[in-house]
């Protein structure tokens, strides 16, 4: 079947020529009041399952006259590819299901040579025409799959681009009248509001489903009790905890009481009414209650009341949580505490003489400890006042004469004993040298204030504007650091080599 939009003509109407724009017209007509009856139809159901929107493309397929209609949804997959996959598809006899094609499933976009429709289709615009017509790329696609026209509507759930609805032509080209592009737009739009509806009662139907087992799992009841009338509904997960159907218990005040333990009936009462004077920020106690089997089980009731625009409360909106093995854990466990400390009180007359024995043993221990802590101190101290006093004879004694005679004009044999004599000095003494401290490098107290500036990493001009002193001063100051450190003259950052001591 192929159709044609009206066309303006120049040439007389006549009878011939009006003829072919009259069954236009009543075939649009019928396309459109096809669709708007498969769409109606859907509309009514009251659920939203797979096989709910295969009947919808069987009927949107059979209304359009197409041979293939489909909807595809796109998906992020690996690395954050956008791709796309066909989800439902229905085909008119003798065209083949692209059902099974793996080509068409987690197809990516962009690399697969489609990245125009999604920047068509983000536009909320369509995709239409004759695939002869297409990009090569978009033909190695559609042409495998025998289409010869085609027609796709964006998607759009939820305000965003959530895939396509698509309309093939296999066995001839057609032209698509305006009237049927907008039909098929409204489809779109009609179908990614259902899908919305289909993703909300999914997420509605998992709520329901986490809270059923979450209830049963954690023992918990919810209640609902209306102050002003004294009816109160209660979970029938609560009614069965207590033994009893949904039947058995009437949804009233007076029905559920009953089942409150009579000794803890006041206590409950007593702390509605201190959440009720606002006494406490929600209702909250823990008692009894009577199973039908004649037990006793343990509930922790918790509520929040709902109040009117005077604050009087006129709801209380609430769980009762079974608490019956933790009450009794927690007597068995202060029962086995109870025999514990007995325990403990016939151990501790028997240890108070053994433990006086330790207490002066340890004190004499602690005397000892003192004293070699006292010891090892004084030796760290003589170890670390050696170390100063080697490093300043080096400096003092030493380092002159080692000066000085590379100063006296020696020949190349004595220069090298000379360097030898101070490499292995430095060697020697390199070990303790880093936790040389400034008074032992002679500093002067200027000299020391720039030399822990630096250390911090202020710079020439910041350390002036602390001392209110010129640059120039700094300078020398810093310059006299290096002299005395014997780093003058040398490629070494001073900051560095005033960190590296202790």
């Amino acid at each position: 079947m192929k159709r044609t939009g009206s066309k303006t003509h120049n040439t007389p109407i006549s009878a011939a020529t009006l003829q072919p724009e009259n069954d236009s017209r009543v075939e649009e007509r019928a396309f459109l009041g096809a669709v708007c009856s498969a769409v109606e139809k859907f509309l009514r159901e009251t659920s939203l399952k797979d096989k709910n929107i295969q009947e919808l493309l069987a009927r949107l397929g059979a209304a359009s006259g197409v041979s293939r209609v489909y909807v595809f949804e796109t998906h992020i997959g690996a690395d954050e590819v956008l791709l796309t996959s066909q989800r439902y598809e229905w085909t008119t006899e003798g065209i083949p299901s692209q059902a099974d094609n793996p080509d068409i499933q987690n197809f990516p976009w962009e690399a697969g040579g489609m990245g125009r429709w999604v920047k068509i289709f983000r536009k909320g615009d369509i995709v239409q025409g004759h695939v002869k017509n297409f990009p090569a790329s978009e033909q190695v696609i559609l042409i495998p799959q025998d289409i010869h026209s085609i027609v796709a509507v964006p998607i759009i759930v939820d305000n965003k681009w959530w895939g396509f609805i698509g309309f093939d032509e296999c066995k001839e080209e057609r032209e698509w009248a305006e009237a049927e592009i907008d039909a098929l737009k409204t489809t779109g739009s009609l179908l990614g509001a259902l899908i919305g509806r289909k993703q909300i009662e999914g997420a509605l139907e998992e709520n329901r489903t986490r809270y059923d087992l979450a209830t049963h799992a954690g023992m918990v009841g919810v209640w609902d009790w209306n102050v002003i009338t004294n009816e109160i509904y209660v979970d029938p997960n609560l009614k069965a905890m207590l033994g009893y159907t949904v039947r058995e218990i009437k949804n009233h005040m007076d029905d559920w009481g009953r089942l409150i333990h009579p000794e803890d009936r006041e206590l409950v009462m007593a702390e509605a009414e201190k959440h009720f004077q606002r006494l406490t920020p929600q209702y909250e106690v823990a008692h009894r209650m009577l199973h039908k089997d004649g037990r006793t089980r343990w509930f922790l009731a918790r509520g929040t009341a709902i109040r009117d625009e005077s604050g009087k409360p006129v709801r209380v909106l609430g769980t009762d949580t079974d608490i019956t093995d933790r009450v009794l854990t927690e007597k068995a466990l202060k029962k086995a505490h109870d025999e514990l400390e007995d325990k403990v009180r016939e151990r501790t007359a028997e240890l108070i003489m053994v433990n006086e024995e330790l207490k002066r043993e340890s004190r004499n221990l602690e005397e000892t400890n003192i004293a070699l802590n006292i010891l090892l101190k004084k030796r760290e101290q003589d170890k670390i006042e050696m170390e100063e006093r080697v490093l300043l004879n080096v400096k003092n004694l030493v380092r002159p004469y080692i000066d000085k005679l590379k100063n006296s004009g020696l020949n190349e044999r004595q220069s090298t004993f000379v360097c030898l004599l101070e490499s292995n000095t430095a060697e020697i003494i390199s070990p303790f040298a880093q936790r040389l401290s400034y008074k032992y490098l002679k500093l002067t107290p200027s000299e020391i204030q720039v030399a822990n500036l630096v250390k911090q990493g202020k710079t020439t001009k910041e350390i002036a504007n602390l001392f209110n002193l010129s640059g120039k001063t700094i300078s020398h100051h810093r310059d006299n650091i290096r002299k005395k450190l014997g780093i003058k003259n040398r490629k070494t950052n001073l900051r560095s080599h005033l960190l590296s001591f202790h």
